[in-house]
């Protein structure tokens, strides 16, 4: 007579570990996505806003801070 103190829950023990371990995997891969997308978010700078970035640079243009030169330049970066 073997004494387990009730830690041996059979099938259903097994089904629970095995669900268990699959729910931590799943989390630990949407937790890796969701940390690579929010960082990698924040280095795109104006790439991928061209709209916003000529619009801040009519503005810089406009209060005289860049030349015409510089301005048709780095127009020409951002389209």
């Amino acid at each position: 007579m073997g004494c387990d103190f009730g830690l041996s829950a059979g099938w259903f023990g097994m089904g629970f570990g095995l669900i268990a371990n699959i729910a931590f995997a799943i989390l630990a891969v949407v937790g890796i996505v969701w940390a690579f997308k929010h960082l990698s978010g924040k280095r795109e700078g104006f790439s991928g806003n061209s709209s916003n970035a000529l619009a801040i640079l009519q503005q810089r243009y406009a209060k005289g801070e860049l030349s015409g030169e510089e301005y048709q330049r780095m127009k020409k970066e951002i389209e």
